[in-house]
Parts: C-alpha cells; structure tokens; sequence
C-alpha cells in the first residue's frame, strides 16, 4: 500500500466521524480537505452519496434507478429490480466502481448456467446498460462489460409440440368436469398465453360479438400481479370458437362480478404463476386417470403418458391447427398476437408427422394424374 508524507485527520457531523486524508504535498492536502467537506455537506443537503468512481456498485445504482424508473413501464423496472437485487447486487453490490473488472461480470454470468440462455442475455444486457451509463459520466477509464459472452446454458430446452390427436381428445374430455378446464380451453382453442388467460376478465368477453378483447396479462414482477400484454401486437380481439362459447356463456351467467376474473383460484381470488402451476399439475394427473392410470394414495403408479405437455403446447396447438387448416399467415399472426408473421412461421407453425404424410400423398396423387409412375 502506498504511504503517503502528508495526512490530516479532522471530525465531521453529529455522529463525529472521523475523516482521513492523504496526499503527496501540503498544497495538495489543502485541496483535498477543501473537496472532502464540500463532498460531505453536498451529501448531508442531499441524503445522497456523490456521485464518484470511489463509490459503491449499490449506491450507484441507487440513484440510476431514481433516474430511470420515469422513463420505462412498471412491469419493466419491477424486472430490473428483480434482476438486481437477485443476481448483480449480491455478487457485486459492495465493490467500488473503479475495482469492477471483465472477470468479475463474467464470473458472474458464469455461476448462473443453470439459467436458460434468454435469462442469461437479459442480466448482460442490464450488465452493459449499467455500466455504459458509468462510463458516459465519466467514472471509469475502460468498459468491463464490454466484452461479455453468454455461457453455454446448462439448462434443458423444452422446445413446444403439437399435441396428437389423441393427447387432444384427452385434454377436451378432461376439461369437461376438471375445475382448470376452461382455463384449458382458452389456450386449446383460443390460442391465449397463459398469463392472458389468466388476466381476462368477463368485461373483455363479449358473446353477442363472439370475441374475446386480450389487453392485459399476469406479471409476476409487477407489484400489482397485472400489467401490459408481452408486446403491442398482443393487445387484440380473438374469435370465440363454438367448443369454447358454450362455456364462456354459462360460467358468464353465473359470475357475480362482470368485471370479475374469467378463471380464478380455489378461493375464487386472481390467479398467479403458482395457482397456475398447480392447477395444470391437478388437470394432468385427471388426464393420466382418464387415460386409465392406476393410484396410489393420490399419487399417479408407473409412467405418465401426458408429464410433458406444458400450457405452451396448447397455444402451439392451436398455431399449428390454424395453418394445417390453410389459415393464412397474417391472419394467424393477428390471432396469435405476433409483431412479425416470421415469428408465427418460425414458432409455431412447425410441420407435424401427420401433416407431412398427407403432402406426401397428396404429391402420390398428383404424379399418378400426370402418368407418372
């Protein structure tokens, strides 16, 4: 540690704490006692800690979130704030600016593997926004997120799949007398996210029209549990099919609240991430019984033929039916509530095994009419 000739020690404030300062010359000592009280009597008008690369990553990031909580949606900042407080400010929350380091951020990254690789790009992105905000001020020399690389991530990919014919018969025989089954229904045949299913309310069902308003979904991070659709184009108007208006029509007639939620939990309450879980949990483990499983004590003998359909699956379904049916792909994207027809194309409109032997012998048939073969 570098020794310095010249030191003063003089006490500040009500608490009299005692302030250290160190310089090479007496006429730098002056200076530097000068801009340490006028440092401390900012920061007893303000209640905040200046602004200096000797400060903490917390206390920076304190006052950058006062900054930026005006200028972006709740349910965005609730996420910031999620991803700070759970993933960056435990692991470097207490260094200073000027001792962050590339190594330090990558570590960090590096720890999280287990995450999937769309959460992992989100805190490197939060990472870069930081610290590009650090540097436009003027506190650090060189940018260590500037060469941040995702790690390969460790957790298992679930890519959705359409359900057979046969998983399909199941889920609409189930839904029939299980409590979680319009929830079911809207995603099967309505092609609803999950999280706008569980937002809808009966204000936004209208029978007479036959159409379903989504403009609001659950958001886990938002204070209030509900809050914007996952994008502009989400916020749309959708069909109600036959199969699912017999239903609508009679749960409506029943609900004591019109603004009321359509699918509620077990205490008639909103329904979260968990009640959502739960439910669908409950609502398979009756499919498998259906299907003719055997029980033990309420829990499920042997292998489970529906385990891994996930509620993405039902909404996948419902895209792949709409394309298998010649629906046009900017009609479906409007259904589906995508920005881009690429992202209908490339998501959800994946060719079944089903699909595919039919082009084939639809090809079989057309070159036997040509004379071929």
């Amino acid at each position: 540690m570098k020794k310095y000739p010249y030191r003063r020690t003089f006490l500040w404030g009500e608490n009299r704490k005692r302030i250290e300062v160190y310089a090479n010359t007496e006429k730098e000592l002056e200076k530097k006692i000068l801009d340490k009280k006028a440092e401390l009597m900012a920061q007893d008008m303000t209640g905040r800690k200046p602004i200096t690369r000797k400060m903490l990553v917390r206390d920076y990031v304190e006052q950058w979130l006062e900054l930026k909580e005006p200028t972006i949606s709740g349910s965005y900042y609730a996420g910031i704030c999620y991803t700070l407080n759970n993933h960056i400010l435990p692991e470097i929350g207490y260094y200073r600016l000027d001792q962050i380091r590339n190594i330090h951020l990558q570590k960090l990254l590096n720890e999280r593997n287990h995450m999937s690789k769309s959460a992992l790009s989100k805190i490197r992105a939060l990472l870069k926004e930081l610290f590009r905000s650090m540097m436009m001020q003027g506190l650090l020399n060189e940018d260590p997120s500037a060469f941040l690389t995702v790690p390969k991530s460790t957790a298992e990919e679930h890519p959705h799949k359409q359900l057979s014919v046969y998983e399909i018969t199941m889920v609409m025989k189930t839904a029939e007398n299980h409590r979680f089954g319009l929830f079911v229904k809207l995603c099967l045949l309505g092609g609803c996210r999950p999280q706008e299913a569980g937002a809808l309310t009966w204000n936004c069902v209208d029978l007479e029209k036959n159409t379903i308003r989504i403009d609001k979904a659950l958001k886990r991070k938002d204070p209030k549990g509900i809050g914007p659709t996952k994008s502009k184009a989400g916020k749309c108007s959708i069909p109600i099919p036959a199969m699912l208006k017999e239903d609508l029509a009679k749960e409506k007639k029943e609900a004591a609240d019109p603004f009321g939620y359509v699918c509620t939990n077990t205490r008639g309450g909103r329904l979260t991430d968990t009640s959502i879980r739960r439910g669908f949990d409950s609502f398979k483990k009756d499919m498998e019984i259906a299907a003719g499983a055997e029980t033990y004590r309420g829990r499920i003998i042997g292998p489970k033929r529906f385990d891994s359909i996930t509620l993405y699956d039902l909404r996948h379904t419902y895209a792949s039916n709409l394309a298998a049916s010649g629906v046009n792909i900017t009609v479906s994207r409007d259904l589906m509530g995508h920005s881009d027809a690429a992202l209908t194309a490339r998501v959800y409109t994946h060719t079944s095994e089903e699909t595919s032997q039919e082009a084939v012998k639809m090809v079989e048939k057309h070159l036997k009419k040509q004379g071929i073969g």
